[in-house]
Parts: C-alpha cells; structure tokens; sequence
C-alpha cells in the first residue's frame, strides 16, 4: 500500500503478467476463472486494507455492514474484470456477451459529426466499452495516464498496436490539441473522471454519505471543448455478461453563459450523483481499493 494511488509501483512485473497472460490464453476463461475463486479468497484474508476499504465501500453502498462472503464477492468480481480484460483486447470473447443500452445518447453527436466526450470511472471495466465503442460507428480515443502501469499496459496491449494507437497520453505538451483534434474529425474520446491526485484541483462533493474529492479536469475539458458529455460504464453483471451503458449528462451549450468554474461544479456534482447512483445498483463493480473519501491520495491499491 502508497499513500499515493498515482505513484504506486505495479504488483507484478512485466514477466508475472505475461506469464498470467499465457495462463489465461492458453486455459481458456472457463478454466482461468476456476483459479480465481482461491485467489480472490487468499486477498480477502490477507491484504487487510483492501479488505477494509472494500468493507467501508460496501457498507456505504449496501446500507449494511457487508459479511466475508460479499467482501470476497467484491474482489472475485474485480479478479474477473481483470482476466476479461485480456480476453476483451485479443478478441477472444467466447463466453462473454456485451449488452449496449443507451447508445441513443451517442448518436446525435455521431452523426452531427461534432464529437462526443465520454465519461467514466472506476467502477466496472472500461475494456468492455472500448470493445463495444469500436462497433458504434464512430472513431473512439481513450485519454489515459500510460506511465501509471507500463507493465500492465505492456502485457495487455503491447501484441495489439490497434489499440494502442487509440490513447492519447495524459499529461502531454499536445494532450489538448489531440483531444480538439480528435473531436473536429468527430470521434468520442473517453476518459475517467473519478480518481483525484494531490496535484491537481479537486472539488469536495458529497458521495455514499459523506464528503469525497472529484478531479476538476475531466470536467474542465469538457467544458474547454464545448462538446456534450455522456456518462458511461461497463458493468459485469455474472456469467460473462456485460452491460455497456452510456447516459446523457450535459448537452452542447448547456452552461453557455455561466462561469468556468460554476460549470465545471455543476457538471462534476451531476456526476457525483450519478455516480453513487450506480454504485448502489451494481457495488461489487467498484475497483477503487483505497480510502475514498480520506481525500483521495492517502492508502491506494
């Protein structure tokens, strides 16, 4: 465990998650997902402030303290986002079955041409939407911080330089102009909105019954763009199934006229919102592993 989720080494190295790559392709899902039932028990027992932090999540999100079964469901659920992650980016998807609803809310700006910012966050996998977004008719970028888990990044998507060339780093000199450029050709670009770090601004919202930080930037792009803004989420609902859901959450012009920095607030608290929303409906999708409302940078997974 960091104190900072941002600079936290990855658990296992390049050559460990080639060889749970080979593992899982080479076994199959069926077979791999039987070895993560002890695996995800062997964490819940002995990776105390995971442990924790999930039972502090689940008990705010369930409205109950949560028993050790739920506790392991939380981390065997993660487990298996994780493994599908790989079968997900290889194309691999005998056994799994992504449903789409809510893609009305994306094509308005498909076929405007206009471009689309998509928002996310850490509570279920962002792979399945990428999988999907490839089939819905327009270019998809994904705005992400690469330097965070170079092993992961090269393990998963190293062999697949299609989706590599779909990430525009974050944290750039040219971040902004790719993302405006990408929008003028009309293409979604997506990213993850609920992590805040020490070094950037961060806006207090009420979340799960008490107070957590949301990163501005996210929001201040959008804003910045002028683009309208949906809320996606990939949610593993059990036995290979997968719901990809996107909703409206601000039109093109919604806040014309207002401040910076009134919008920017206006649009992260619809989000919080929506947000804790979801985490009721599906809690066992949440993968932030840490103290979430301990400001946001103190005890990271």
């Amino acid at each position: 465990m960091k104190a900072n989720w941002r600079v936290q080494r990855e658990r296992g190295g390049r050559m460990t998650l080639r060889l749970i790559r080979g593992i899982g392709l080479t076994l199959g899902r069926r077979l791999t997902i039987s070895l993560l039932w002890p695996i995800s028990l062997y964490f819940c027992l002995f990776a105390p402030t995971a442990r924790r932090s999930s039972s502090a999540f689940l008990s705010r999100a369930l409205g109950r303290r949560p028993n050790l079964f739920q506790i392991w469901r939380h981390f065997f659920t993660f487990a298996v986002s994780l493994l599908d992650r790989l079968y997900l980016v290889t194309s691999r998807r005998e056994g799994l079955h992504i449903e789409i609803e809510g893609q009305e809310a994306l094509f308005g700006a498909r076929d405007s041409g206009a471009g689309c910012v998509l928002i996310g966050s850490h509570l279920g996998n962002f792979d399945a939407v990428r999988a999907c977004g490839l089939s819905l008719g327009a270019p998809l970028k994904i705005l992400m911080q690469i330097e965070q888990s170079p092993a992961m990044m090269s393990a998963l998507y190293g062999p697949h330089p299609a989706w590599q060339e779909s990430v525009i780093s974050l944290g750039k000199p040219d971040t902004f102009l790719r993302v405006n450029e990408a929008l003028e050709n009309g293409a979604f670009v997506a990213m993850l909105g609920d992590r805040a770090s020490r070094q950037e601004k961060s806006i207090p919202l009420p979340f799960l019954g008490s107070t957590a930080l949301f990163p501005a930037g996210p929001m201040l792009l959008a804003a910045l763009t002028c683009r309208p803004v949906v809320l996606f989420f990939g949610l593993y609902l059990g036995k290979g199934h997968y719901l990809v859901r996107f909703e409206p959450l601000v039109g093109r012009g919604e806040f014309d006229g207002c401040g910076r920095d009134t919008a920017v607030k206006a649009m992260l608290s619809r989000y919080a919102a929506r947000l804790e929303a979801q985490c009721r409906r599906t809690p066992y999708n949440w993968y932030n592993f840490y103290d979430f409302w301990h400001d946001a940078w103190h005890s990271a997974v």
